[in-house]
């Protein structure tokens, strides 16, 4: 659904540019390597044209969401953007104002 979703959001004219976000910690060498800092980070993080930023945190139909990305989506709709938890696409528009 992730790569569904991410196609998506490419083709809708009002989304100025979305990226996805690796997590987790990668061993490269004899070093270890954090994907990113922030923890819970969405899956997908993008911006919509006239600056609105937005969090999807994609979870299939039994996926549960954790505390800690619960906790980011918060962070995300205390700023000012938008942000939630999808499943499929009507998920997307309903937390985007698509529809």
């Amino acid at each position: 659904m992730l790569k569904t979703i991410l196609k998506y959001l490419r083709l809708r004219p009002e989304v100025a540019w979305v990226c996805r976000i690796n997590s987790g910690v990668f061993s490269e060498a004899d070093r270890f390597i954090s994907a990113n800092s922030q923890k819970g980070m969405s899956d997908i993080i993008l911006m919509l044209k006239g600056g609105q930023f937005c969090a999807l945190e994609v979870k299939s139909h039994s996926g549960r969401l954790l505390q800690h990305q619960d906790d980011f989506l918060c962070l995300i709709l205390a700023g000012g953007g938008r942000a939630g938890v999808v499943r499929e696409i009507s998920d997307v528009n309903k937390i985007l104002g698509f529809e």
